[in-house]
C-alpha cells in the first residue's frame, strides 16, 4: 500500500518526521521522492 501525497503533506503540517522517514523504504518511487522533498522542510536532528 503506497502512502498518498496528501498523507505526507499532513505529516509535514503536524511535524511528524518519523512517519515520513519510514516512507523512505516504500516500494513506490514517487512516494519516496515525495517523502524526500517533505523531509527537506525539517531541521530536526532526526532528519539531519
Amino acid at each position: 500500500m503506497a502512502v498518498s501525497l496528501e498523507k505526507i503533506q499532513r505529516w509535514v503540517k503536524r511535524k511528524n518526521s518519523k512517519k515520513i522517514i519510514n516512507v523512505l523504504n516504500d516500494d513506490d518511487y514517487e512516494t519516496r521522492i515525495n517523502a524526500i522533498r517533505a523531509l527537506s522542510n525539517f531541521n530536526s536532528l532526526d532528519v539531519i
